[in-house]
């Protein structure tokens, strides 16, 4: 929700809670607040419990990839739209898990979410790993496509596809704790052979969302696309 419609709410007498957020702690604010806004036990326990896996999360990845000295970090750019191509940069929930799974952001000195940048633009970043949202399009579908295949990422083979679930990993919701293990093992293979995604993401979903995911399901939100 923009200020503008705030205050528009706000103006005719509708409360309105603001819980915009850039980083994960504002992300865990914002459960609490949520919890708090609709009352009862239930609320505040399932507030807390996000609150601490997401914690736990961060620990399990940090304890694997915190050794990693920052040059041989990949530099990973994350595409939100191909055409009109758009990328995340700093003071962003996009800068802060990529950082956080042991990558660097290819986009240096762009802030901001979903910025219009050119092909030459990512060229002249040459970002190690390209991660395309699970609704940006394909590489060929950009203005200048025949450019972008000439990235590192594309040459090898670097291009992934973003996970989707209820709502996109990458972006500003609950599934971001999934996200932070899922980009990790994506840029630091080696370090994460152990992890099942999978059967990762179909806890998440019985633990927060109530729901038995079945097998086919977590593979295509893994594969960024809705269940079949």
């Amino acid at each position: 929700m923009s200020d503008r419609q705030s205050i528009a709410y706000e103006q005719v007498g509708l409360p309105v809670m603001r819980m915009g957020y850039t980083d994960l702690p504002g992300l865990q604010r914002s459960m609490v607040a949520t919890a708090q806004a609709l009352g009862g036990e239930e609320p505040r326990r399932r507030a807390q419990a996000y609150n601490a896996y997401l914690d736990r999360q961060l620990k399990l990845v940090s304890d694997k990839v915190s050794a990693i000295p920052m040059a041989q970090r990949p530099k990973v750019l994350h595409i939100a739209s191909v055409n009109p191509l758009k990328v995340d940069g700093s003071d962003t929930l996009i800068d802060g898990w990529i950082r956080i799974a042991g990558g660097r952001n290819a986009a240096t000195g762009l802030r901001g979410n979903m910025q219009i940048v050119s092909a030459e633009q990512v060229l002249a970043w040459q970002p190690d790993v390209l991660i395309l949202a699970a609704g940006a399009g394909s590489l060929d579908q950009a203005a200048q496509a025949s450019l972008l295949q000439q990235l590192t990422a594309v040459k090898h083979q670097r291009v992934l596809r973003n996970p989707a679930g209820v709502f996109p990993w990458d972006r500003y919701g609950t599934e971001v704790a999934l996200q932070i293990e899922w980009a990790a093992q994506q840029l630091h293979p080696t370090r994460f052979s152990d992890v099942d995604m999978a059967r990762t993401t179909q806890d998440f979903y019985r633990k927060f969302f109530d729901y038995p995911l079945s097998d086919a399901d977590a593979q295509w939100i893994l594969l960024g696309m809705a269940p079949g």
